[in-house]
């Protein structure tokens, strides 16, 4: 017998920690699932750059690159 620990990240856009774990708990998938918080990371900056967000109406799917699909591109 094996045991598989899996993990999922999520991205939420908050005013603060507290905002973020309210906006995450209340997710439909994180309940169904009976999901668990290992932790937040906030995130201000990446390698030297300003994150900076603004609203916008554009619904659309952001794509998944599977591990075989990064294999591929090498």
């Amino acid at each position: 017998m094996r045991v598989f620990i899996l993990h999922n990240n999520f991205l939420v856009v908050a005013n603060d920690v507290k905002d973020a774990k309210e906006k995450m708990t209340s997710k439909k998938i994180f309940q169904d699932k009976k999901m668990h918080i290992d932790g937040i990371i906030e995130i201000k900056y990446v390698d030297g750059y300003d994150i900076q967000l603004s609203p916008n109406k554009i619904v659309c799917e952001n794509k998944i690159y599977s591990g075989a699909d990064l294999r591929n591109m090498m």
